[in-house]
C-alpha cells in the first residue's frame, strides 16, 4: 500500500508554523475524548507530535509510518516513554495481528493512498470488536479522483466520505 509522500504535505512541528501545527494537534485531542482502550495505533504518525500527545496520557501507541525520515524525526523528539513505539510499515497487514487495537487513528492520510478500500479493510481487520476508527481528510466540495493536489488519489466532499467509511 504505497502512499503519495513528500516532506511537502509532512508537519514537522521545529519547521511549521506554530498555529498549523496546533491545528493538526486538535485531531488528536479529539480522538482523546474517543478512546477508550488502551492499545491505539497511530497511522501514517509521520514526525510523531500526535502519537506521543496520545501516548502522555498513559495509552500504548505504535506510531507506524512509511517515510523513515519522518520516524527517525519521532524517534529522536518523542521517544522517551515506554508505552509509545515507532515502526516502519508499508502496508498494514504484514505488521499487525487482527483485533489488536482499540484504536485506529488516521489523519489526513486516507486521501494519500491509491485503494481506500484496502485500507479501511485493514482498519475493520484490526480493530477489536468495539474498537473505534477516528480519522480525519481535507473537505472539499466536490469529490474528485486526481485532484489538483499531486500528493493526493481522491479526496471526497462530506457526504462521499461519509458513504465510503459506511460500505
Amino acid at each position: 500500500m504505497r502512499s503519495k509522500t513528500s516532506h511537502t504535505e509532512r508537519i514537522i512541528p521545529a519547521e511549521t508554523p506554530a498555529g498549523i501545527v496546533a491545528l493538526h494537534l486538535k485531531r488528536y485531542q479529539f480522538a482523546l475524548e474517543h478512546i477508550t482502550g488502551h492499545f491505539v495505533l497511530d497511522v501514517a504518525c509521520g514526525a510523531g507530535y500526535g502519537a506521543s500527545y496520545l501516548a502522555e496520557s498513559g495509552i500504548h501507541v505504535i506510531g507506524a509510518d512509511i517515510d523513515r525520515q519522518a520516524l527517525s524525526y519521532a524517534k529522536k523528539h518523542y521517544c522517551g516513554p515506554k508505552n509509545l513505539t515507532f515502526i516502519q510499515v508499508d502496508g498494514m497487514r504484514a505488521a499487525f495481528a487482527a483485533c489488536q487495537f482499540d484504536a485506529i487513528c488516521s489523519f489526513e492520510t486516507i486521501e494519500h493512498l491509491p485503494d481506500a478500500y484496502l485500507f479501511l479493510r485493514e482498519v475493520k481487520r484490526l480493530l477489536t470488536p468495539d474498537g473505534v476508527f477516528i480519522v480525519s481528510t481535507p473537505v472539499v466540495p466536490r469529490s474528485v479522483l486526481h485532484p489538483s493536489n499531486p500528493y493526493h488519489y481522491q479526496e471526497w466532499n462530506p457526504a462521499d466520505f461519509n458513504r465510503l467509511l459506511c460500505e
